[in-house]
């Protein structure tokens, strides 16, 4: 008795650890291994996504509007495009070196791929980027962030992108910023890059 008692236990927990390890599989695969949802299967799952109050700060809407104007008023010959908090690697791509492997060109992409730009003036008609524009607040003053403010200035100089950083300010003058973007424009035309604004 003891014996067919242990056997069933046996039994028991075999069939226990391949449910387990099927749903256990079935979680790990996503969708590919999951069964077809139904309407009755299709019950939300809280993620506690939610609408943000803007994709600006404050400050950035503040500069966002001087810097449309700007634009406008440094549009001479080709309509300009602003981009508001770009991720770098839409705008500045690894390029595939000789020699370079598969895993230099996963780090190179990795490095570029969880930051952001502030502001990206792009030409309207191609959406080529021709200036990025930081704007530096005190947090630029962390080492962190100084670290990250030199990976730009490097990652895009090397891409021939100028680079314009613009201290915040409780006002701009959009005539500065056009000249600024004007003059960067013209640098990046002529293969230079990098540039500061005040």
């Amino acid at each position: 008795m003891l014996v067919l008692l242990t056997m069933l236990f046996c039994v028991a927990l075999l069939i226990a650890l391949m449910v387990f390890g099927a749903r256990r599989m079935q979680h790990s695969d996503g969708e590919r291994s999951a069964p077809p949802a139904t309407s009755a299967d299709a019950v939300p799952v809280p993620t506690g996504y939610r609408i943000r109050a803007g994709i600006l700060t404050p400050t950035e809407r503040c500069f966002y509007g001087v810097l449309c104007e700007a634009t406008g008023i440094a549009e001479r010959d080709r309509p300009l495009l602003v981009l508001a908090s770009v991720r770098l690697a839409e705008i500045i791509e690894v390029g595939h070196a000789a020699g370079r492997t598969r895993s230099d060109w996963q780090t190179a992409f990795n490095r570029i791929a969880s930051k952001q730009i502030d502001f990206i003036v792009c030409d309207a008609d191609s959406t080529r980027p021709l200036v990025a524009i930081e704007l530096d607040d005190r947090s630029h003053d962390r080492p962190d962030r100084r670290r990250r403010d030199t990976f730009l200035a490097e990652a895009c100089g090397e891409a021939g992108l100028p680079l314009l950083r613009i201290l915040v300010t409780s006002s701009y003058n959009a005539r500065e910023i056009a000249a600024s973007l004007t003059l960067a424009i013209s640098g990046c035309a002529s293969g230079q890059a990098g540039s500061k604004a005040a």
